[in-house]
């Protein structure tokens, strides 16, 4: 493609950067939004950009305040070859999870948006092809998660616990995850038409990692179907152990906040029963710090069994201080959001 990408403003806090077919009126097959924070999606759009159907599919990038220039300008000029209609959002302060998501989907075109994470890349040529083909061959409002793998993911033993904890708990075919469709709804690879998200937003007011998704998922499943397809990615984006213990421990107040939306839902997840065992016992907070010793394992001397053991044990404790805070503070859940923007 030729032509200098078209740099726009859009509000004091967004820059907006768009390739020369932007501006046409064809009615893409979807949209691709993948939402940005300082890993490098590059890789991912190159790969996608490379399949003849990218064409018929506009992109929209959204860096999300990584206060990054060399990343922002390697985005732009991604976004400048995309053979198709595409833009790069550049926001100049960090959005969130939740909120950079919706703000993707306010520039989408077309019927049918493809969540893709940054830290994803396909797992063989036909990855947008076969998405465009669902959104084809579907004309009712519903959402579609492909899946992902850890097929091109980092062998190195440093992200070695978050390999087998997500291999074990996360790549999932597509059968398993139909089993409880709306808890397996992760954005990371997820088609959604448009329609859906006309009622049911994303909740900004999850802040931090973790959670956010699944709160989507649940409150999507009650009202529009929730499909499962064998259309997988690679998560590229493996945390070392100390990486994920900090995650965990984040992400309570996020998991409390799941809980008081959804309580039948979430009673039944294995880390919530779990965090209810652990909120009766004594020295919770010493269990927590012994076990997230154990999971980081600086010594390099516990089996990898002992460690994803501990990585649960920590979480669940984390979770049970988290629904104590909760309760105590006697807070009800807020209106579930419609439209989060």
């Amino acid at each position: 493609m030729t032509g200098k990408p078209e740099l726009t403003l859009s509000g004091p806090a967004m820059r907006e950067h768009s390739n020369a077919r932007w501006p046409d009126t064809h009615f893409p097959a979807l949209s691709v939004l993948i939402p940005v924070y300082r890993f490098d999606a590059v890789p991912l759009i190159l790969a996608m950009a490379r399949e003849a159907v990218a064409r018929e599919v506009a992109l929209v990038v959204l860096d999300d305040g990584s206060g990054d220039p060399a990343l922002v300008r390697s985005l732009i000029a991604a976004v400048a070859g995309w053979p198709g209609q595409a833009v790069m959002v550049e926001s100049l302060q960090n959005l969130g999870r939740s909120g950079g998501r919706n703000a993707l989907t306010q520039r989408a075109k077309g019927n049918w948006w493809l969540f893709v994470d940054a830290d994803m890349l396909p797992d063989d040529e036909r990855f947008l092809t076969r998405w465009v083909e669902v959104a084809r061959t579907n004309t009712s409002a519903e959402v579609v998660f492909g899946g992902f793998s850890l097929l091109q993911a980092s062998n190195d033993k440093a992200f070695a616990l978050h390999r087998r904890q997500s291999d074990g708990a996360e790549c999932l075919p597509a059968a398993v995850r139909a089993k409880e469709a709306g808890k397996y709804v992760f954005t990371s690879n997820l088609l959604v038409h448009r329609d859906v998200f006309a009622v049911i937003g994303f909740d900004d007011g999850f802040t931090g990692w973790g959670w956010e998704d699944v709160d989507w998922g649940l409150r999507v499943a009650a009202r529009f179907p929730v499909r499962h397809i064998d259309n997988p990615a690679s998560h590229l984006g493996l945390a070392t152990a100390a990486q994920l213990v900090e995650k965990y421990r984040a992400s309570g107040g996020n998991f409390a906040r799941l809980a008081a939306r959804h309580p039948q839902d979430v009673s039944r997840f294995p880390v919530m029963k779990a965090a209810k065992l652990f909120a009766r016992l004594p020295l919770n907070g010493l269990i927590e710090a012994l076990s997230a010793h154990i999971a980081r394992d600086p010594q390099g001397i516990s089996p990898m069994v002992l460690r994803v053991l501990a990585l649960k044990v920590m979480r669940a404790c984390v979770y049970a201080k988290a629904l104590k805070q909760s309760e105590s503070a006697q807070t009800e859940p807020d209106a579930w959001p419609t439209r989060a923007w």
